[in-house]
C-alpha cells in the first residue's frame, strides 16, 4: 500500500472492511486532497464495481459512462439504461454473480462510486435510485461496502449525511479528508524523492534567483546542530530553513533562541561565508510574534507551499 500518512483513515477503512455488516462510507473533502487516491491505493483491483461522474456531463452522458463500466466489471447489457433504476438494477445484478470481484484479504464486495455530486445532473432521478438500491438491497448484504465520494462537500453532507428522507442515518462512517499536515508532506516528499524547494523560493519571492540547495551539518565548533535546507543565492544571502511541526503557531522560547543564534555563527563560522544569513521558518500554522520572534527573518507556512 503506496500510502503515507492518513493513518486515522486506513484505521477506519479496516475497520469498515471487517466489520462483518454492510457498510455506507461516504468520503468527502475539497479537490486534489487525496480521497481518490486513498480509496484506490487502499484497495487496489479490489472493487467489484468502480465508476466516477463526469464533470459537467448530462444525465445520458453519466448513464452511458456508467454503463461502460458495468461492461467492464463484466455485464452484458449493451444498451444505455433509460434511467438511474434501471443502471443500478443491473449493478445489483452484477454483484449477485457468483464471479464478482472481492477484496482479496477480507472477501468483501466493494462498490466505489466516486465523484457521486457529479451523477446527480438536475432532473435525473439518481438520488431516489440510489436510495432504493441502498435501502431496497444493498443495505441487507453483509458482504456489501459501498464508498461513495466527492468534492462537493455540501452535496454530500446535505444529501447524504444531514438527510432527513432515505438516507436518514444510513451513512454508516465518514472520512472527511484534510490536506497533509505538513509533516505528512515532508513524509510524503521524503518517500517519493520529491523536495518543497521550489515552492520555498516562491513563498521568498527569489524563484528568478539562481540558487544551490543542500543540507547542513556542523562538523567543528556545534556538534550535532543541523539545518534542514541551505539555499544559497547569487543575490549574496544564504537562507538557513528550519522545518517545524506543530499543531498551533510554532513559538520560539529562550533556548530554541540560542540554538539558532549558535548554530549561525557555526555555519558562518565553518563555511566562511560571507554573505547574509536569513534564518527562515517553514511551520504547519505559522510562528507565534512573541520576544524571541525577530531571530526570523522569513516565515513560511504549510499554505505558502500549496498556494
Amino acid at each position: 500500500m503506496n500510502l503515507v500518512g492518513r493513518t486515522r483513515e486506513i484505521d477506519l477503512l479496516d475497520s469498515c472492511l471487517y466489520s462483518g455488516r454492510p457498510e455506507f462510507v461516504a468520503v468527502y473533502g475539497r479537490r486534489r486532497v487525496g480521497k481518490t487516491h486513498l480509496i484506490r491505493e487502499y484497495f487496489k483491483d479490489g472493487f467489484a464495481f468502480y465508476a466516477t461522474g463526469i464533470a459537467g456531463g448530462k444525465t445520458r452522458d453519466q448513464l452511458k459512462a456508467f454503463n461502460l463500466k458495468l461492461q467492464e466489471y463484466g455485464s452484458r447489457e449493451r444498451t444505455i439504461p433509460s434511467d438511474w433504476f434501471e443502471a443500478f438494477s443491473r449493478l445489483q445484478s452484477l454483484l449477485q454473480n457468483g464471479n464478482v470481484i472481492r477484496d482479496r484479504a477480507s472477501g468483501r464486495i466493494v462498490v466505489f462510486l466516486d465523484e457521486l455530486p457529479w451523477l446527480d445532473t438536475a432532473r435525473s432521478d439518481f438520488k431516489p435510485a440510489l436510495d432504493f438500491f441502498w435501502n431496497g438491497w444493498a443495505s441487507a448484504q453483509p458482504e456489501i461496502m459501498l464508498i461513495v465520494c466527492g468534492s462537493a462537500t455540501s452535496w454530500i453532507i446535505t444529501n447524504l449525511i444531514d438527510d432527513r428522507g432515505g438516507f436518514h442515518n444510513r451513512i454508516t462512517r465518514q472520512i472527511s479528508l484534510a490536506p497533509f499536515t505538513l509533516a505528512e508532506c515532508e513524509e510524503y516528499c521524503r518517500t517519493n524523492g520529491i523536495t518543497f524547494t521550489r515552492q520555498i523560493k516562491n513563498a521568498l519571492g527569489i524563484s528568478g534567483v539562481e540558487t544551490s540547495e543542500s543540507a547542513w551539518q556542523s562538523g567543528k565548533s556545534n556538534p550535532g546542530a543541523q539545518v534542514d535546507l541551505v539555499i544559497d543565492r547569487a543575490d549574496g544571502i544564504v537562507n538557513l530553513c528550519e522545518m517545524k511541526f506543530s499543531n498551533a503557531e510554532f513559538s520560539i522560547d529562550k533556548s530554541y533562541d540560542e540554538a539558532l543564534r549558535n548554530k549561525l555563527s557555526a555555519f558562518r563560522l565553518e563555511t566562511g561565508t560571507k554573505k547574509a544569513l536569513h534564518v527562515t521558518l517553514v511551520t504547519s500554522n505559522g510562528l507565534a510574534h512573541n520576544k524571541y520572534w525577530n531571530t526570523v527573518q522569513n516565515e513560511i507556512t504549510a499554505d505558502d507551499l500549496f498556494a
